[in-house]
């Protein structure tokens, strides 16, 4: 794809996202908390999960500072129906982090988002784009995909290739770049979704090298010179989807229902005889205590708990 088609994909993908975009709550406010909770709540979890959370959380936790003072028991509370529980208290970490070392401030800049509990690579960089309209690449999962058809005709290309695209294909500006993300996200979202993408009904399909999609399952080779001369060779791997782990019955499911349980409690700390059968169906001290130890013990760890010899609560 050359600059100038480029160009053209821009254009008309940011003229469809002003006529089609989401309508979310976090991008009608240039609050950087706002921001910086929405892409906590994101991060492996949907939008239609994320929604009612998110409203609910910003009611209970209006600012930095209310987030900061409240104890954390109060905090995992509100994140009750996302899972991944150790975001609310990365979330909740990295505002005292910001606090004490920024001086109430978010930071703009990717590496310095990037050094805060919780936050990786997208975060930091959606935060920077979305939040402080920053013309830095953001690639999820979504972006990814619709750059790899767009660009390079291919759905499954390496996370390094899609930083470099990203990179690539980023405007300028920091207004259109955050714009172009979102863009890209919701086009990802509602027409060039894994499994079956609308084509017909996607706007730039005439300027997709992905028309039509190529299938087969060996790794490819492509080189985009005309894109960008400081873009590497990429590596694209079209290879079958290994299969999900099952859900119930893993360490993780375990651990959601103790918090859960923990949650749900209005008796501050329970017993571990007590917790043990609403984690478990089949529990028995004897044969299983050891292992909810072990499994409190790991959350304690994440400072989901606090453990007090027969007994455990949320943390305060």
């Amino acid at each position: 794809m050359t600059q100038p088609t480029l160009t053209r994909l821009r254009r008309r993908l940011l003229r469809w996202y002003r006529e089609h975009g989401r309508d979310l709550p976090w991008r009608r406010t240039n609050d950087p908390y706002h921001a910086m909770v929405a892409e906590f709540m994101l991060q492996q979890t949907g939008v239609g999960r994320v929604l009612p959370v998110y409203e609910a959380f910003l009611q209970r936790f209006p600012s930095l500072s209310t987030l900061v003072d409240a104890p954390a028991s109060e905090v995992i509370r509100a994140w009750s129906g996302m899972g991944y529980n150790r975001r609310a208290i990365n979330l909740q970490r990295a505002a005292r982090v910001i606090v004490k070392e920024h001086g109430g401030v978010i930071p703009r800049d990717p590496a310095r988002l990037a050094t805060l509990p919780g936050i990786g690579r997208y975060t930091a960089a959606a935060i920077a784009c979305f939040a402080f309209h920053r013309p830095v690449p953001v690639m999820d999962t979504n972006i990814r995909r619709v750059l790899g058809r767009l660009l390079t005709g291919h759905s499954d290309i390496e996370a390094d290739a899609g930083w470099t695209l990203a990179e690539a294909a980023v405007p300028r500006d920091g207004a259109r770049a955050s714009a172009w993300h979102q863009a890209l996200m919701d086009l990802g979202a509602t027409t060039c979704s894994a499994r079956r993408p609308k084509c017909g009904e996607c706007p730039v399909n005439d300027l997709c090298a992905a028309r039509p999609l190529m299938e087969g399952t060996e790794s490819i080779t492509i080189s985009y010179a005309e894109l960008s001369e400081a873009m590497p060779t990429l590596r694209v791997a079209e290879r079958p989807q290994p299969k999900q782990q099952g859900w119930i019955g893993t360490t993780r499911y375990y651990r959601g229902r103790i918090v859960e349980a923990l949650r749900n409690t209005k008796n501050g700390a329970m017993p571990l005889d007590e917790l043990g059968p609403l984690v478990r169906d089949e529990y028995a001290t004897t044969e299983h205590q050891a292992w909810l130890r072990e499994l409190l013990a790991g959350l304690e760890r994440d400072g989901l708990v606090a453990v007090s010899g027969d007994a455990v609560k949320l943390p305060e």
